[in-house]
């Protein structure tokens, strides 16, 4: 697996923010809106499901269909543009869309002063592969499908950026991680 990689920005970067009340469907559409198309991580009381997100916000799974996500409590949905994170609210739900930038006029913003590049290995190896998904297998945990195309036998890992600020004593603090998109580490 790459190392993480600490990576100081030359111009002035920050983590932006903007939220908005809704429900999923209006979140995902936002996102689609604004980052182009990305891959939802989305919990329910029954499954945590996978899903690509198109430039619409529409989902789709591995077989093409939209995943049922009408019970659906916490999603996070990302791509290497930013990441989308919504959570259901008795009155509908709250998103927040995070990206990397200069800092805009209609969005909070914490200065950034650095980032470490990352991830997090998923468990199993590809055990099959077709229309951009793949499977991964372990004994541990399962199965699980993912929105990346890979041989048999690969491994892959999830990408991620960390957000290093400052507090208020002057010491680096990482302040938050984005899901970034997903990598095969080692091919099959």
């Amino acid at each position: 697996m790459p190392d993480a990689a600490l990576q100081v920005p030359s111009q002035p970067t920050a983590l932006n923010h903007r939220s908005r009340d809704g429900g999923l469907d209006a979140a995902l559409r936002w996102f689609g809106e604004e980052l182009g198309p990305g891959t939802a991580l989305i919990s329910t009381p029954r499954a945590f499901l996978v899903a690509r997100v198109d430039q619409h916000g529409t989902l789709g799974g591995p077989a093409g269909d939209p995943p049922d996500v009408d019970s659906a409590f916490e999603a996070r949905v990302f791509s290497p543009a930013g990441e989308l994170r919504w959570r259901a609210t008795p009155s509908g739900g709250e998103a927040v869309l995070l990206t990397l930038g200069q800092p805009g006029p209609e969005q909070q913003s914490t200065p950034v002063r650095a980032t470490i590049d990352g991830g997090y290995l998923l468990w199993g190896t590809v055990e099959a592969s077709g229309s951009g998904w793949s499977r991964l297998r372990s004994a541990q945990v399962g199965t699980i499908e993912v929105p990346l195309a890979a041989a048999n036998g690969a491994t892959i890992r999830l990408r991620t950026t960390e957000v290093v600020s400052r507090d208020d004593h002057g010491n680096a603090v990482v302040i938050d991680e984005l899901l970034r998109d997903w990598e095969v580490i080692r091919h099959g």
